[in-house]
């Protein structure tokens, strides 16, 4: 599943403002997760969120 710019606009005022140095827009970033929501299931995702949270937090 990937939404297309023009899906996105319809649902863009629901997504904070990118702020600073981030270099993925909103629409890249939701795609990312539909698209291991997709492959992984629900259960995929629980099982990366802890890791990847903790990896984000190592790189601040």
């Amino acid at each position: 599943m990937k939404l297309t710019k023009a899906q996105y606009d319809t649902v863009s005022e629901s997504f904070p403002t990118r702020r600073g140095n981030v270099s993925l827009s909103n629409l890249e970033v939701l795609n990312a997760i539909l698209m291991t929501a997709t492959v992984c299931g629900i259960n995929g995702i629980a099982s990366c969120l802890i890791p990847a949270l903790e990896a984000y937090d190592n790189t601040k």
